[in-house]
């Protein structure tokens, strides 16, 4: 382990929250904790777990992608629902 494996942790966190990988995020952020002796690294990773909020937006996420699938189908109702039940 590198002096820059918490930062490539950390970065590799952003990235993957930003392209809506929030399970690796998460593992990412976890990693960070795990090894960082960095203050503001800490902060940031914690932050970044707090948004995201746990598997939970995981489920939200793969409703929502249903429900857009649907929704381009012309038949929305059921994906919907679900959508509503998950983000409640």
């Amino acid at each position: 382990m590198s002096a820059w494996t918490d930062n490539a942790w950390s970065e590799a966190a952003r990235l993957a929250e930003r392209i809506g990988e929030l399970a690796r995020a998460r593992h990412a952020y976890e990693q960070v904790l795990a090894i960082t002796s960095d203050r503001a690294l800490r902060e940031r990773a914690r932050g970044g777990l707090a948004r995201l909020g746990g598997a939970r937006w995981d489920e939200v996420k793969r409703a929502h992608a249903k429900w857009l699938a649907e929704s381009l189908s012309g038949n929305p109702q059921e994906a919907l629902g679900q959508l509503e039940v998950v983000t409640g």
